[in-house]
C-alpha cells in the first residue's frame, strides 16, 4: 500500500533525548575505572547483542588488552544470558546486568563499541553513545541510517584488526578521542534530538491543521503520540499515512482517515 502512495507517505528519522544523554549530568562514575573503558549497551537477552558482544570480547578485545593492558570492556544491560555473564570470567571484562542508567556508563567511557553483526533500522545505543559527547566504535550494520561519517563523528569497522586499530587509537589518543566526541555530540543535537524531529512534524501538519472542518462527529479521532503526550490529529488530512519510526521506546504509526472528527476516544497504535 504504502509503494502506491509515496507521495503520501513522510518518514522521520528517529531520535534521541539529549536532555537525559548528556555528559554533563553524570558527574559521578558508576563503576571503578582502571583503565580505558568500552562500553556496549543493550538488553543482553536478545540475540543479536549476545552475538556481538561475544565476538567483541574473543576476537577484538584481547588484541585491545595486548596493547592495552588495562583496558576494560563493560557489558551494560539488563537479563544477561548464561553465557554472557560467563564473559565477566575473562580478565577485563565487565556484565553488569541490569543498571539504574546506561548514560551513567556512557558518562565514563573511553569510547562506545556497537560490533552488531546483525542489525535492524537505527541503533538507539549509537544515537545514545553519540549523545553522551562519545565516540563510537560501529559495524557496517550498525551504522546504518547514521548520517555520520566514519573518521569524523564515529569509526566505523570492520575486521578485528580494523576494531582493534580503532580501539587502541581511541585510547592512546584521548584529544581525538574527545574530538569525535564532541562532533558527535553536536550531530544529535542538531539533526537527532526530538525537537529538531518533531520540529519537522509540526511543519508537515501546520497546514493540514488549519483545514476546513468537516462534520462527521460519529467517525472516530485518531490520536498520535509524541514525547510531548498524545496529540490529536489534525482536522483534515487527505489520506495521509504518518510513520514514525522508534521515538524513544516506542515505535509509533498513525493514519489519518480524509475525514475529520471530534469525537471521544483517541486511537493508537503503538509498541514497546
Amino acid at each position: 500500500m504504502l509503494d502506491a502512495h509515496q507521495d503520501r507517505v513522510t518518514t522521520l528519522r528517529n531520535g534521541v533525548d539529549t536532555d537525559i544523554f548528556d555528559p554533563e549530568r553524570r558527574p559521578e562514575a558508576p563503576f571503578q575505572r582502571k583503565g580505558p573503558a568500552f562500553v556496549f549497551t543493550g538488553a543482553m537477552d536478545y540475540a543479536p547483542n549476545i552475538e556481538a558482544v561475544t565476538w567483541f570480547a574473543h576476537e577484538v578485545f584481547p588484541g585491545i588488552r595486548d596493547a592495552v593492558p588495562d583496558a576494560q570492556f563493560l557489558i551494560v544491560g539488563a537479563k544477561p544470558t548464561g553465557n554472557v555473564q560467563r564473559l565477566g570470567d575473562e580478565p577485563g571484562v565487565i556484565v553488569t546486568g541490569r543498571v539504574e542508567s546506561t548514560a551513567a556508563y556512557l558518562a565514563h567511557a573511553q569510547a562506545g563499541v556497537a560490533p552488531l553483526q546483525i542489525a535492524r533500522g537505527i541503533q538507539n545505543k549509537v544515537l545514545e553513545a553519540m549523545a553522551m559527547a562519545l565516540p563510537v566504535v560501529v559495524s557496517k550494520g550498525a551504522m546504518t541510517g547514521i548520517s555520520a561519517t566514519s573518521g569524523e563523528q564515529l569509526i566505523c569497522a570492520d575486521a578485528p584488526q580494523q576494531w582493534i586499530d580503532a580501539c587502541v587509537g581511541l585510547a592512546r589518543n584521548p584529544g581525538e578521542a574527545r574530538r569525535m566526541g564532541q562532533a558527535a555530540r553536536k550531530l544529535m543535537l542538531d539533526v537527532y534530538n526530538w525537537e529538531a524531529q518533531f520540529a519537522q512534524l509540526d511543519l508537515m501538519l501546520g497546514p493540514a491543521a488549519s483545514a476546513k472542518l468537516i462534520d462527521r462527529p460519529r467517525d472516530p479521532c485518531q490520536f498520535f503520540l509524541s514525547p510531548r503526550g498524545p496529540r490529536p490529529c489534525p482536522r483534515k488530512i487527505d489520506s495521509t499515512i504518518l510513520v514514525v519510526e522508534n521515538p524513544g521506546t516506542r515505535s509509533i504509526s498513525a493514519t489519518f482517515p480524509p475525514y475529520d472528527s471530534t469525537t471521544s476516544r483517541p486511537t493508537t497504535s503503538s509498541r514497546a
